[in-house]
């Protein structure tokens, strides 16, 4: 009852608590116990073998009419210390011989200098070259030199949220981009050796 931000079930009903309070201090959250999980379950698509996701970051300052995310997680963007997050996947690693992630955060790429520390920290580890990971992106900002971090770090995709190929269904969306912004953004991640995942809306 005292935790904010959750749904429960008690006595069969489903009981909301207040949704507009958020944890600043990410870091005091403790790490998912996956003791308690089937972690077999939760696989890489392409290849089947375990894939844990690691939520690094959340609130999205953007103001798009289609998403949930400013009620859910707030638009102020709150961000893991590269610390924390580093020794969640080293006991991913270590304890549960899990390699590849899902790095979750609402636009993981919105402040580079912080992403790419978390890639340097993959990059000077005993871990680098052993695990793999993807993240999700916007179409900006984005820069170059966070992509090549990423590829060196092993991110092996990005999901973008290109929307629509369309500047006047981007307008009305308020997506905060046009389509020379998603055609600049796949340049920039195909020149750095990046997959793209496109999320589209049709209709």
């Amino acid at each position: 009852q005292e935790i904010p931000g959750i749904i429960y079930r008690q006595d069969g009903q489903f009981v909301k608590n207040a949704f507009d309070t958020w944890c600043c201090d990410l870091d005091s959250i403790p790490f998912p116990a996956r003791d308690l999980m089937k972690n077999e379950l939760y696989v890489k698509p392409d290849t089947g073998e375990p894939m844990a996701t690691i939520q690094v970051s959340r609130g999205c300052p953007a103001n798009c009419t289609y998403c949930l995310t400013p009620i859910i997680s707030g638009k102020k963007v709150r961000k893991r210390s590269v610390d924390n997050i580093f020794a969640e996947i080293e006991e991913c690693y270590y304890k549960y011989n899990i390699k590849s992630f899902f790095f979750k955060a609402d636009t993981f790429t919105i402040e580079s200098e912080w992403a790419e520390a978390l890639c340097d920290k993959i990059i000077n580890s005993d871990l680098n070259g052993k695990i793999s990971f993807t993240v999700n992106s916007r179409v900006k900002p984005l820069n170059y030199s966070l992509l090549e971090k990423l590829k060196q770090a092993g991110c092996f995709t990005v999901a973008v949220g290109f929307e629509s190929g369309n500047n006047n269904t981007l307008q009305k969306i308020k997506k905060g981009t046009t389509r020379e912004d998603n055609l600049k953004a796949a340049k920039m991640l195909k020149r750095a050796n990046l997959p793209i995942f496109g999320f589209f809306m049709i209709g």
